[in-house]
């Protein structure tokens, strides 16, 4: 309890001082015993009252106060018992140690198959290696025959041709020629000499030509040349007759000779 606090309470139950005369002190008597029992009772409640609050100030301050223990005589003591405390404590994270992932290879599985030993002769030659491009065709070949008819000094000529061959290309559009159902319509060029110095005959391929040909026919003809000719005086001549055709490594030629002996005609006797 305070010092101020105390002289409050000394205040309040002093006496007053007695008045004078009788009537009033008799009145002054009852007044102050009233006053005194009403003051005693105001000190021990405000006593009573300073007490529990120092009290309860006393047990609550600090971090371990617990609430007093109180006793009723109509219930069983109660004891409540504070949780002990907790001093903090450092937590380590547990430590994990880095996983290296591995990758599981494949199991190997044993082969059954065995290797034949090669039985190619060393000194064979290793195979051409390819080209790219349009392959090559198969191999052409044109054989030329003649068959003359002589009358005195006059000779007729048959020209036959067989085989295979790849068919010009048109110059100027660089695309193959159509086929010509005439078979040796489908040669580059052909032409045909009779020897005595005369003007050969034959057909001149100049629109035409083998670069770039690729279309392959087969087949034969026979034809007569142009016109039959005439020598001019008895004798031995050669008749030379060549057909140029495209193959897969440009032109080609196929020639016939024939001889030829011519004379005039004798005229039959009277």
């Amino acid at each position: 309890m305070t010092d101020d606090l105390k002289q409050r309470l000394h205040d309040l139950v002093t006496d007053q001082p007695v008045p004078t005369g009788d009537p009033a002190e008799a009145v002054f008597t009852r007044v102050r015993t009233i006053r005194r029992r009403r003051a005693t009772g105001a000190v021990t409640l405000a006593v009573t009252a300073v007490a529990v609050v120092a009290v309860a100030a006393g047990n609550m301050t600090g971090t371990d106060s617990a609430p007093p223990i109180t006793k009723s005589p109509s219930h069983p003591n109660t004891v409540i018992t504070a949780a002990p405390p907790t001093s903090p404590t450092a937590t380590t994270p547990p430590t994990t140690a880095p996983t290296t992932r591995k990758t599981a290879k494949p199991p190997v599985i044993p082969s059954t198959r065995t290797t034949e030993p090669s039985t190619e002769n060393s000194t064979t030659a290793p195979p051409s290696p390819e080209t790219s491009g349009t392959p090559a065709p198969k191999p052409v070949r044109v054989r030329v025959s003649v068959e003359p008819s002589i009358d005195g000094l006059e000779v007729s000529m048959t020209l036959r041709e067989s085989g295979s061959l790849l068919v010009p290309v048109i110059e100027s559009t660089g695309k193959t020629k159509p086929v010509d159902p005439v078979w040796r319509n489908n040669v580059w060029m052909t032409g045909y000499d009779w020897g005595d110095g005369s003007i050969p005959g034959g057909a001149n391929g100049g629109l035409l030509t083998c670069d770039g040909a690729s279309r392959r026919i087969s087949g034969s003809g026979s034809g007569p040349t142009r016109e039959p000719h005439t020598y001019k005086k008895a004798g031995t001549y050669t008749f030379t007759y060549k057909v140029v055709y495209c193959g897969p490594d440009g032109a080609q030629e196929a020639v016939a000779t024939t001889k030829l002996t011519v004379k005039p005609k004798t005229s039959p006797s009277p």
